[in-house]
């Protein structure tokens, strides 16, 4: 069935609730807290899949995705990126506070925000859209 203008429409409400941004909290047990995590925007999603495309590795990407989509607490801080001796590379704060573990399943949940449900991994993900 082709999409018309009033089907679009009509299903206004469900496409935006789809398709805007989107939070979650994720219990840190070896930290004995939660973070809260969001969809990314996205233009930024697509930088990334170019970088995945482009041979970087997945432990990078998947830094590079939770440190932009972790809001609370903000991984960004000037502080925090000071106090870990991360500030001339940022993304490096994602792996001195959460193990390996931790980072793969993060970046698992996210790729859900984003709708990603059933990509193992980006390099997955950027094949699929080649195909």
């Amino acid at each position: 069935m082709q999409l018309t203008i009033e089907n679009l429409l009509e299903s206004k409400g469900i496409i935006e609730g789809e398709t805007g941004v989107k939070t979650t909290n994720l219990g840190i047990k070896r930290l004995g807290g939660e973070i809260t995590i969001q969809s990314l925007d996205p233009k930024k999603l697509e930088q990334i899949l170019k970088e995945a495309n482009s041979g970087k590795s997945t432990l990078e990407l998947n830094k590079k995705i939770i440190y932009m989509s972790v809001i609370d607490p903000n991984l960004k801080d000037n502080e925090l990126l000071k106090g870990y001796g991360c500030k001339n590379n940022p993304y490096e704060i994602v792996e001195k506070i959460f193990t390996i573990t931790e980072i793969g399943i993060i970046a698992d949940k996210i790729a859900k925000l984003n709708g990603l449900d059933d990509v193992k991994n980006l390099e997955d993900f950027v094949v699929e859209i080649k195909n």
